[in-house]
């Protein structure tokens, strides 16, 4: 398996604040740095909190290569068209329901490819030396049915960040626990109450998750 020893994950738009100097706002937005590409999935709600935050943390739109649209809800499409602007209409635009099944976009990174019978979401796979990181935008056709899909991909899962659309996440985590999922990320529409369940199930390897939140792999 290639894999890559350089993995960064940027959260750029999100409800929870990470970093104090970022804005806030409703949908969600990450950047991911592989092999020195860079991919975005989703876009937020809007064009303008993106890409102020993309200024502060000193990430160019025009090196984007790749964005990934999870699924067509506005929190998560909002900011594409300001953003391609910004890009230069350089990064290719994979929309939910283009691919059936899972799909290599990139050198390790992945498509779950589209889930759900109404509402078509996809997910992100990005191999990584400690197992899969499996990114989701909300999760409408299940968190944990996005984990068993990925693991087409990777047995291993190494992390799973971003929304997962809960209400109370206790019987998610124990579907997480059979699973081997290692580590936790929640955020956007996640909710109060299951990040806080996933943070003490999970204990060290609970990772808060907000606006400017970097994770390296």
């Amino acid at each position: 398996m290639k894999t890559n020893n350089n993995i960064i994950i940027v959260t750029l738009y999100d409800g929870y604040e990470y970093d104090s100097k970022l804005r806030t706002g409703f949908g969600f937005s990450c950047l991911v740095k592989i092999g020195g590409k860079s991919l975005l999935f989703d876009t937020g709600s809007e064009s303008q909190t993106l890409l102020y935050n993309m200024q502060q943390l000193k990430i160019k739109p025009e090196e984007v290569e790749i964005v990934v649209l999870s699924h067509s809800h506005g929190d998560h499409t909002g900011g594409l068209r300001g953003f391609l602007n910004a890009n230069g209409h350089k990064a290719k635009v994979y929309e939910p329901g283009v691919f059936k099944k899972p799909t290599e976009i990139g050198t390790n990174v992945y498509s779950t490819g589209a889930l759900g019978r109404f509402l078509k979401e996809q997910a992100l796979a990005v191999k990584s030396l400690r197992g899969l990181i499996v990114i989701t935008g909300c999760a409408h056709p299940g968190v944990v049915n996005i984990v068993k899909k990925a693991q087409e991909i990777e047995k291993i899962i190494y992390i799973v960040l971003g929304g997962f659309h809960l209400g109370d996440g206790r019987a998610v985590i124990k579907e997480f626990k059979a699973l081997g999922v290692q580590k936790v990320a929640p955020c956007h529409c996640t909710g109060d109450l299951a990040i806080g369940q996933f943070r003490e199930e999970y204990k060290d390897n609970f990772i808060a998750n907000g606006v400017g939140k970097i994770i390296e792999i």
